[in-house]
């Protein structure tokens, strides 16, 4: 039987929560459309810091897919079958996290900017 997607990956939406603690940068959950049952949302998958490069990301990030620790290993609950299909949603939750940090960081300097114009004499 020919394997047919009935959605495309740009159909996907991505949600980044930003964590920042330790070696964890962030979460993020994948919202999967459905036809006939409603949305679909994929929670627990970890962007962490690495000492290596994702050549594919082009970034030191390890992006795993939801797990817990069990004895001496994981535990993979969500489980991408297509290993190009996961490359490819690798790399959108990567670029919503870059647009998070960016959106962070803006949120960040116009709250400096409204901290010195409430200090400054008027």
């Amino acid at each position: 039987m020919k394997n047919t997607h009935l959605l495309e990956v740009t159909d996907l939406q991505i949600k980044i929560q930003l964590k920042n603690s330790g070696n964890l940068l962030a979460y993020a959950s994948i919202l999967v459309p459905t036809k006939d049952w409603g949305d679909l949302v994929i929670k627990g998958i970890s962007i962490w810091k690495s000492d290596y490069e994702d050549v594919r990301l082009g970034a030191n990030v390890n992006i795993e897919a939801p797990h817990y620790k069990r004895f001496k290993g994981k535990f993979y609950y969500a489980y991408f079958e297509d290993k190009l299909m996961w490359q490819q949603i690798e790399k959108l939750i990567y670029a919503e996290y870059k647009k998070a940090i960016a959106i962070s960081e803006n949120v960040s300097s116009f709250s400096d900017i409204m901290m010195d114009l409430d200090s400054s004499p008027l």
